[in-house]
Order: structure tokens, then C-alpha cells, then sequence
């Protein structure tokens, strides 16, 4: 996660580099995916070789703050949230090889800042992640504890032998210190993605993925809690789909979506590989062949149940969606996708979105080129970074414009404030260690 620090890609997709093909492909295979015309993608990349000369405008103008956060270059940004005139940003940092949480609690115009220290964190590299709702006075934060020595959780089918158990605690950011809401036990795997979703201050759903123990495959789950207690843990993805990277989403109607990436791996020959149930093999493994890459969404009941048959936003069985961001719409919602099908070796990838109104997805729009990472939503506008980890943000709706952003210094936009943008980013010390830091920029 080395690039990742560099350049704070938001949410829980590391940037290494499958965002635009798979290792050791050549030629990456373009896809149409729904996503754009040819000429639309030639325009793209022609919009990110400008970007190459640097002549791109720029939304913000200048830096009027700035705060230290602690770690420096060991300091992983996960989310934001801004409630009336406070900003919290939730992170992670080393100390002596230990993984430490954080979040960083500020007025908007960074002048005083406080920490609350989360203690040691399980769950890879994974940074804290945020959430609020509406009402809430307070946001709410998650992480995953460290994991027990010597503990793990069987499974029945013997797919996932020895599996590690983790638990995933959802605490409430009172005062200056967390409260635990509720601790969510889960099964392992390779993937420590969730998200959580808030209906009430104490209250909501959680989603994650874990090794199925019924098949050799990934499996989405839900689990509702309330006051305390944690509601009965549901399946929410067909056995027969390799799911991972769920998200979720609640329409201004109430209505609630979860959507996840699902997987088909291919060999070099371009047949679709022998199935892994039958093999024994898992679809996940490091070495592992290039796949399509595809996201599908699923209405849910209140306690996290799904209402009918996952239905594909991106065309089943093919593209390379390598992430996406879920964003609430009127009375549906936009997926944000980064699809990895790219023309050429080192274009990067393009992010597509894909409106889905009453359950149904509606033609896709390409918002931009030269996308490497994930991207990330505050407000009306996305930021990501460019193949050579400059800061970009575009706007959702048209006209969408991209601008090349060089105060953000190769970092994350991480909230939207009144009449600016917060970025964290690394700065190189002046003959000392990096620093990692808060940033406000004016951004008329």
C-alpha cells in the first residue's frame, strides 16, 4: 500500500495497480461496457495526455489552512464527514510496526484540532472508515479490532479450513473518546471491505465480504444492529457469485441497495477458467488470472434481506470494474465506476457513471480518462489521481470538466467546506521527515 499512502486513495480499494489491467497483460482488451462510444475514449485520452502538459485548469486558487496529522508518511486517510461547522477525518498510522487509528476532529477552518485515538487496528491496511446519518449529531466510526492470537472460525463446507475470525467494532465519536456501539464477528479472507450504513445514531446495517463455507467463492453478508445488539447475520449474494467490495446505499425515498463487484476469471486464451467449485481452486489467490469485473446491486428489506435477484449496473461478464463509490440520487441512486479497459498501457482507467433509477440501470456516462486508483464522491464533484499521482477532480454533472488540482500535492480531496475543499496529503520534510497534513484550499 506504499502508492496508496502516497497518494490517499479513499476508501478501501488499494491502488496497486489492477485499475487498469491485470499483471503482466500487455495490450489490455477495450471493452465497451456500456460506458462510451470510441470516440469518447479517444477524446478522454486526449483529455489526460493535456493533463500530461499541464494544461488543465485548476478549481482551487489557494491554501488558507493547514493541520498535522500524526504518522506522517505512515498516515493512511480513510473518510470524512463534515457535521455543521465540525470536520472529522478518520485515519490510520505506524508506530513501531503497530497499526494505530485515528480521527482527527477540527473546526472547517482548521484552528483547533483534536485526536481520538482509536488504539491498535486489525484488518490489513485498512483505514477507519465513517458514517453519519441524518439527525445524527454525532458521527459514528468502524474498525476492525486486532486480531486474537491463536483464534479462528471453522467453516462447515471446509473451503476456508482455519479461516482467522475478525471482528469489526462500530463505536459512536462522543466527547473525545469512542463509545462501542456493537462488535461484529466475521470470518477472514483476503478482503477486509465492509461498509456501514446508519438509520439512527445506534442503529443500522453493516455489510462485508468473507470466504463462502459452502462453496470455493466470495459472499457478501448483512447484519442489521440496534441499541446494542446485533440483528441475524444474512446472505445477501448468490452462492454461485464471487462477490467482494460491498457498499450501500439509501435512496431519499428510504429505499436501501447494496451493490458489490462480481467476478469471472478468464485464462490467457480468453476462455472463461474452469469452475473453481468443481476444480477445488479458489477464484482468489496472489498470482491469480485477469477477470472481468462487473458490479450488481440488490434492493434489501430493513433488516438487510434482499428484495428478489441481484440485477448487473455494468454489463455482466465483461468489463474490468476495479472499484466503485455509491451515491444517492433522487429517488434512486448513481453508481461511480472505475472501469479499468483501457485503449493503451499507461492510460489508466476511465470512470463511468451509471444511473440506476426504480431498480433498473440507465445508460452510462464517462465522466473521465486517466484514472489510476480508485475514485472518491464529496458533493457534486470526484477526486482521484492520474498514472502519475497528480490530484484531479470532475464534476458529475455536465458540464464535467476536468481540472488538474497541484495544491492537493498528489493527495486526496477528502471534504467540501463552505467555499473550498480539505485535502490530506504527504509533504516531504525540508531535510526532516514527511509530514502528513490537512489542507484547506479556496476553490471558487
Amino acid at each position: 500500500m506504499i502508492a496508496a499512502r502516497r497518494s490517499f486513495f479513499a476508501g478501501f480499494v488499494s491502488v496497486v495497480a489492477i485499475v487498469a489491467c491485470g499483471a503482466g497483460c500487455g495490450t489490455c482488451r477495450s471493452t465497451d461496457g456500456g460506458a462510451a462510444s470510441d470516440a469518447a475514449s479517444d477524446a478522454l485520452l486526449e483529455a489526460a495526455a493535456l493533463a500530461d502538459g499541464g494544461d488543465l485548469p485548476a478549481r482551487c486558487k489557494s491554501t488558507t489552512a493547514e493541520a498535522e496529522l500524526p504518522g506522517g508518511d505512515t498516515f493512511e486517510a480513510g473518510g470524512a464527514i463534515v457535521t455543521g461547522d465540525r470536520l472529522a477525518v478518520a485515519g490510520s498510522y505506524v508506530v513501531d510496526a503497530v497499526r494505530k487509528g485515528v480521527v482527527v476532529v477540527s473546526d472547517v477552518s482548521l484552528t483547533k484540532v483534536e485526536r481520538i485515538e482509536l488504539g491498535d487496528l486489525g484488518g490489513g491496511d485498512l483505514a477507519p472508515h465513517l458514517a453519519t446519518c441524518t439527525g445524527c449529531a454525532v458521527p459514528v466510526v468502524a474498525a476492525y479490532a486486532p486480531s486474537p492470537q491463536g483464534k479462528s472460525l471453522g467453516t462447515k463446507g471446509g473451503t476456508a479450513k482455519d479461516a482467522p475470525q475478525r471482528v469489526l467494532l462500530v463505536s459512536s465519536l462522543e466527547g473525545n473518546r469512542a463509545t462501542l456501539l456493537v462488535k461484529v464477528p466475521q470470518q477472514g479472507d483476503e478482503s477486509a471491505a465492509f461498509d456501514l450504513l446508519l438509520g439512527a445514531k445506534d442503529a443500522g446495517l453493516v455489510a462485508w465480504d468473507e470466504d463462502s463455507d459452502r462453496v470455493v467463492r466470495g459472499v457478501v453478508k448483512i447484519a442489521s444492529f440496534s441499541q446494542g445488539k446485533l440483528g441475524e447475520t444474512v446472505l445477501a449474494t448468490p452462492y454461485e457469485t464471487d462477490a467482494d467490495g460491498p457498499k450501500l446505499v439509501r435512496t431519499e425515498k428510504g429505499d436501501v441497495f447494496l451493490a458489490f463487484l462480481a467476478r469471472e476469471a478468464f485464462g490467457n486464451d480468453g476462455g472463461v477458467l474452469a469452475d473453481a467449485d468443481k476444480e477445488g481452486a479458489y477464484l482468489e489467490a496472489p498470482g491469480e488470472e485477469r477477470a472481468h469485473q462487473w458490479v450488481e446491486a440488490v434492493a434489501l428489506d430493513p433488516s438487510g434481506r434482499p428484495r428478489g435477484a441481484p440485477f448487473a449496473v455494468t454489463p455482466r461478464g465483461r468489463g474490468f470494474a476495479s472499484s466503485f463509490e455509491l451515491v444517492a440520487a433522487g429517488e434512486g441512486f448513481d453508481v461511480l465506476v472505475v472501469d479499468g479497459a483501457v485503449e493503451r498501457d499507461g492510460a489508466g482507467s476511465r470512470l463511468v457513471r451509471v444511473p440506476v433509477r426504480a431498480g433498473k440501470p440507465a445508460s452510462a456516462t464517462t465522466l473521465a480518462g486517466g484514472v489510476a486508483g480508485a475514485a472518491a464522491v464529496f458533493g457534486k464533484l470526484v477526486t482521484f489521481v492520474d498514472p502519475s499521482e497528480r490530484t484531479m477532480l470532475v464534476a458529475l454533472d455536465p458540464p464535467h470538466g476536468v481540472t488538474r488540482e497541484p495544491l492537493a500535492a498528489g493527495g486526496r480531496f477528502v471534504a467540501e467546506v463552505g467555499g473550498g475543499f480539505v485535502s490530506a496529503q504527504i509533504a516531504a520534510g525540508d531535510g526532516g521527515p514527511s509530514r502528513a497534513l490537512l489542507k484547506r484550499h479556496a476553490c471558487p
